[in-house]
């Protein structure tokens, strides 16, 4: 379970009438494992700002992140990124995968520079790309994933 309780980020700034832009208002919110939660809103709303602080790559203004009780912003640094690496997944809009791998070795990227792939890693891969409906594209690279939709579509490339 992720928790935010309190949660805010203000920004400051030179101009216009307030010396400060909140871009995150005071919020709390709880995220079930196994659950899709969707935080819609229009541009500039702060969607990837909370994003981006439930998972512990924004130290918010105020407030708590909690992953099963644990407060990520009171972590050290090694072991915040620890927890990232292995707990928390973020998909980025836009493109943020290694160009020179496939879509598999980015997936198994992660785990490589943690050591933490093993032997099972690969099987595990398998079983997260057959469960976001991309294992056909396994060995694509990113480069060649541009448009396509994932879902109910006909045969993908």
């Amino acid at each position: 379970m992720l928790k935010a309780e309190g949660l805010s980020r203000r920004y400051f700034r030179k101009t216009g009438e307030a010396n400060f832009f909140e871009a995150v208002k005071k919020t709390d919110l709880t995220l079930e494992g196994g659950k899709v939660t969707v935080i819609m809103g229009r541009s500039g709303s702060g969607k990837t700002t909370l994003l981006h602080m439930l998972a512990g790559l924004l130290q918010p203004t105020e407030g708590k992140v909690l992953l099963e009780g644990t407060d990520l912003y009171a972590l050290a640094d090694r072991e915040l990124s620890r927890m990232r690496n292995e707990r928390i997944s973020v998909i980025p809009q836009g493109r943020s995968a290694v160009d020179s791998l496939t879509v598999k070795e980015n997936i198994l990227l992660p785990g490589a520079l943690y050591g933490t792939g093993g032997a099972g890693a690969e099987t595990e891969a398998k079983q997260w790309m057959e469960q976001l409906g991309i294992l056909p594209l396994a060995d694509s690279s990113p480069k060649e994933l541009s448009g396509i939709i994932l879902g109910d579509t006909p045969a993908l490339p």
